[in-house]
């Protein structure tokens, strides 16, 4: 008569070993294996961190030294200057363009839109200075394009020397390059705001529109809220990066001028609004200065705007900087000629060592 085993259910022990059978691990270290792995992770990512905060502390400290070394406060002051100046004959362009285009409200929505930015007290003076523009008055037009691009390439020619002082740049370009460099910017850079501009007058209902004439899906419509805000954002990010790439005489990847461009517009749109804020709720600007308030407070906005640029320009300038440090050390560390001199450099074993 055969012996049974008393247990119906097999022994999760008697699978354990080195031999062809199955091995079955116990539920408590199956779940301290994953506990340990998280710990691990947690861990590493923490350590991570920790080095990019410290790093990102380090880069603030050297690109703030920058700015008081190469003197960028009173830089800004100067290229916002020429933008002040620019701004009214642009004004004078864009009246004239929209009394010949067939678009009717097209200036308050113009005026709509720049109320995003333009802090209120300033934008009652455009208003009204617009509003004046809109009389009939002959050869306006060509007076207006012929004061933007004189007082646009000013603005743009003392960024270009701005930015050449931020990335170091030895030797610059002459007076005559640096004008058509200008001229350059003026036109590109211009033509991406102007196309973000366009996007934010056509409002949050053009996407209908376009799912209607280009028969594009219903997804499309729904989407257009947020396709809309990401193309101005990536408009005036992309009219920046023109401006550092083309702006400073060195190479560079156009890929580089990323972050810059990046921190200066949220920068640019953070320091509106806190500037917005302030002269509402705090600096009440019309009340002590009278019609002067909303000049000086529109002065503000430029200013702040030319210190964002040059604040992303610092930024861009030191992460080059580092990246070359490294490209260099990194060659040197690899290079056969530097591996042969430090191989010439290692004292010789002595005779009786070797015999050793």
């Amino acid at each position: 008569m055969s012996s049974f085993p008393s247990s119906a259910g097999p022994n999760p022990t008697q699978f354990s070993g080195s031999g062809p059978g199955i091995t079955v691990q116990p539920a408590s270290d199956s779940r301290r294996s994953v506990r340990l792995r998280r710990t691990k992770t947690f861990a590493r990512w923490h350590q991570r961190l920790r080095r990019r905060w410290k790093e990102a502390r380090l880069l603030s400290v050297i690109v703030f030294r920058e700015l008081i070394r190469t003197k960028v406060f009173d830089v800004a002051a100067g290229v916002a200057f020429w933008f002040m100046m620019s701004m009214i004959p642009l004004l004078m362009m864009i009246v004239a363009l929209i009394t010949l285009l067939p678009i009717p409200s097209l200036l308050p929505q113009l005026l709509g839109v720049l109320a995003i930015l333009v802090p209120p007290a300033s934008l009652t003076m455009v208003e009204e200075m617009a509003g004046n523009l809109l009389t009939p008055h002959g050869g306006v037009l060509s007076f207006a394009i012929f004061g933007y691009v004189w007082s646009a390439t000013g603005g743009f020619t003392s960024l270009i020397s701005a930015l050449n002082i931020a990335y170091d740049v030895k030797l610059e370009r002459t007076w005559l390059r640096d004008r058509l460099q200008a001229i350059l910017l003026t036109f590109t850079s211009g033509g991406l705001l102007s196309v973000s501009l366009l996007i934010l007058i056509a409002g949050p209902h053009f996407g209908h529109l376009l799912s209607q004439i280009f028969s594009l899906p219903a997804a499309f419509e729904k989407m257009w809220p947020v396709i809309r805000i990401a193309t101005v954002f990536v408009s005036f990010v992309l009219a920046l990066e023109i401006v550092y790439f083309l702006g400073p005489k060195m190479r560079q990847r156009f890929r580089s001028t990323l972050p810059g461009a990046i921190f200066a517009i949220a920068l640019w749109f953070a320091g509106s609004a806190g500037l917005s804020f302030y002269l509402n709720h705090i600096a009440h600007y019309s009340s002590l200065y009278g019609g002067m308030g909303a000049v000086i407070g529109l002065m503000l906005w430029v200013y702040l705007i030319a210190l964002a640029i040059l604040i992303g320009a610092e930024l861009n300038a030191e992460l080059a900087k580092r990246r070359d440090s490294l490209f260099r050390s990194h060659v040197q560390e690899g290079s056969p000629r530097r591996r042969g001199q430090q191989d010439k450099a290692m004292p010789n074993p002595s005779p009786d060592r070797t015999a050793a």
